[in-house]
């Protein structure tokens, strides 16, 4: 809670927490495994000392940190990690079979490599279950198109009502203060 307001699962979901963009004192990481450090508890921990950059609900700013919190809330409320909910409820039902957390032995090959500002390669990194809704997420581009055309199918009445969910602004961008880096395509009209 900051100043009387609290966190709630539509602030985490709409990037309007108030928490900054990454769990700071995060420590444990190595080049290869940067995310080791970032554990439930140091989440927990981390929330108990006021993170909050701004009231939650009166600013947008991108954070992973909230969205690794939103993973953790919807693994705990569909007594699953959240990658078997992303799987479940998502991927296997919308035949997206090549997407997944942390490659196997051999995906590498298969699978484009990030680079850094001074353009050298960017290491496969492992995804803890902390990060998975934050990030970490490989797919093909197959398995994206079968994404988009599930969100711009407007002929199947199938899934209709979800999509109008999805699409639609849940926390609209007037009277917020502050807006941060959510305005890369364009300036953000509600989130």
């Amino acid at each position: 809670e900051k100043d009387g307001r609290t966190l709630r699962l539509i602030d985490l979901a709409t990037q309007s927490s108030g928490l900054p963009r990454e769990v700071p004192n995060q420590t444990g990481g190595t080049p290869d495994d940067p995310f080791a450090g970032n554990t439930l508890e140091l989440l927990q921990k981390e929330l108990a000392v006021d993170p909050f950059l701004f009231a939650p609900g009166t600013g947008a700013l991108y954070s992973n940190w909230g969205f690794d919190l939103l993973g953790a809330a919807l693994g705990h409320a569909g007594g699953k990690p959240y990658a078997e909910l992303l799987a479940e409820r998502i991927l296997q039902p919308n035949g997206m079979t090549a997407t997944k957390f942390d490659l196997a032995p051999g995906d590498e090959e298969n699978a484009m490599q990030g680079h850094d500002f001074d353009g050298a390669p960017m290491p496969f990194v492992p995804t803890p279950e902390t990060i998975d809704c934050s990030g970490g997420l490989y797919s093909t581009a197959n398995d994206v198109l079968k994404w988009l055309d599930w969100h711009l199918s407007d002929t199947s009445a199938e899934d209709a009502e979800w999509r109008r969910m999805l699409h639609a602004g849940w926390l609209w961008r007037d009277g917020l203060a502050p807006v941060s880096g959510l305005d890369d395509g364009g300036e953000m009209a509600a989130m």
